[in-house]
């Protein structure tokens, strides 16, 4: 195996998931990372739209503009954007506040409480944070996960150090702040309402401590055909001067969020079948699935034609048997760690498969994958199948970015929205008003580790309006990008 690692390099380091109801607070997370909000002896989680609360281990304070408070931070952020706003007139009239503080909102998931802020600024992403918005005292790291799988997928020739997906997102903001005075205005209105909050209820924003550090990853997960090897070339490329001059603020951010979202949930679906195809190796003798797996030629999820039954395309209990599977051989390979860690793989694999018992508790977790009920499988399964399926609005409006449609309680098929297929078909095209065909749209699919039917990739690009050609041509179809 090419760059062979030791046993103890093998699991990644990405950490444990949650799932996150809003893809907003992802961004969010990013734009806290390395800082933390501390009150004594409780938690502090922010939300853009919901009730303010106190407990003794939890406080949770709304940050939306509100009237009374902060009409003076209003005016004074307008007027240096170059509008000639009057205070007076504010406080008596609040249309074209709510209008602005409106024109911001993100969606409200339906089992939650609270209403997300589009994080399409530095301070808007501030608003909310994951205490917040998961509503837990300690939720998982987003921000290291993230950055983590940014890092994963970076060019092995690279500069070091290598850039930081936030770095990325905040120069890129940065820039578009200096050209929008408007959004200027909301950044710096932010900001101020934020410091306010803080201040009356005596809580410091400092650096964040604890926090485990970013590492390289196993050399043969880099060369690998990955979902972080897409996430960081979309991403980078999404940052550009010219794609964010080329979309709306809002766009431009639900693009960034659609591809924060898929890196996640198809990050740790691919860890949990890069453990399964190592577990398989162990079995059966042969590394070749573990090599097609790692070269991109097995999907993560099948996309099924989409003329078939509903229940012959359902990936709900796909992906619950992947985590299930996964997570139990991720627990094995810990526990051979102990002996074996400085093994080289190889080395460590013919160990375990001259240990009887070893291979007999090994192939159990292959036998019935449904009694696999490790820790942290239930946790890995929603953060991946529910960040993957349209999300349920309390508003009742549409997901179009999602990759997934709930069909009943117990099925979900591959459905894109049509938002999703023209953020992939624009990333293959490469520039605003670029063209690809087929084929180059189908290797960063692939790489994500999705394998389409191509009647049902043409089908759907179709829809979104941005092939051209006939069918027949099949791969040779064109492609344009969505702006």
């Amino acid at each position: 195996m090419q760059d062979e690692p030791t046993l103890s390099r093998v699991l990644l380091g990405l950490g444990s998931p949650e799932y996150m109801s809003s893809p907003e607070g992802l961004m969010s997370a990013l734009a806290w990372r390395g800082d933390s909000l501390r009150a004594e002896k409780s938690a502090v989680g922010l939300i853009y739209e919901g009730k303010t609360t106190r407990s003794p281990r939890r406080t949770v304070i709304e940050t939306r503009p509100a009237r009374e408070a902060d009409s003076q931070h209003l005016a004074r952020a307008l007027r240096d954007s170059g509008l000639s706003i009057d205070l007076d007139s504010l406080r008596d009239d609040w249309i074209l506040p709510e209008a602005i503080f409106n024109s911001v909102r993100g969606a409200r998931a339906k089992a939650s409480k609270a209403r997300t802020v589009a994080p399409m600024t530095p301070g808007l992403a501030r608003l909310q944070n994951p205490v917040g918005m998961v509503n837990k005292n300690n939720p998982a790291p987003y921000g290291r996960i993230i950055e983590m799988m940014f890092l994963y997928g970076s060019p092995s020739q690279e500069e070091t150090p290598r850039p930081l997906a936030r770095d990325r997102w905040l120069q890129s903001t940065a820039d578009q702040l200096r050209g929008n005075s408007l959004l200027a205005a909301i950044d710096s209105l932010s900001i101020a309402v934020l410091n306010d909050r803080l201040r009356d209820t005596g809580i410091e924003v400092v650096k964040s401590s604890g926090e485990q550090p970013l590492t390289e990853p196993p050399a043969q997960v880099q060369s690998a055909e990955t979902p972080y090897k897409w996430f960081n070339h979309a991403w980078t490329l999404l940052t550009r001067e010219d794609w964010r001059k080329a979309l709306s603020p809002r766009v431009w951010t639900d693009w960034l969020l659609t591809v924060l979202r898929m890196a996640f949930s198809m990050g740790f679906l691919w860890e949990m079948r890069y453990y399964g195809s190592i577990g398989h190796w162990i079995l059966g003798g042969s590394n070749d699935r573990l090599e097609q797996f790692l070269d991109g030629t097995i999907p993560l999820i099948p996309w099924v034609d989409s003329s078939t039954p509903n229940s012959q395309r359902n990936v709900h209990p796909i992906i619950r048997d992947v985590v299930r599977q996964g997570i139990a051989v991720r627990e094995f390979l810990r526990d051979q760690q102990g002996n074996h860690g400085d093994e080289l793989l190889t080395d460590a694999v013919s160990i375990i498969r001259s240990n009887a018992q070893s291979m007999s508790e090994l192939e159990s977790l292959f036998v019935d994958i449904r009694q696999n009920d490790a820790r942290g499988a239930k946790t890995m399964y929603e953060s991946i199948f529910y960040s993957l399926r349209e999300r349920e609005s309390s508003d009742g409006g549409q997901d179009y970015y999602a990759l997934i449609r709930k069909m009943s309680n117990r099925t979900a098929v591959i459905s894109p929205g049509v938002e999703w297929i023209a953020l992939m078909a624009s990333i293959a095209c490469g520039n605003p008003g670029g063209e690809a065909n087929l084929r180059e749209l189908n290797a960063q699919l692939n790489q994500v580790g999705l394998h389409p039917p191509v009647h049902d990739l043409i089908h759907l690009l179709e829809i979104a309006g941005l092939a051209n050609g006939s069918a027949d041509a099949d791969e040779g179809v064109r492609i344009q990008s969505a702006y």
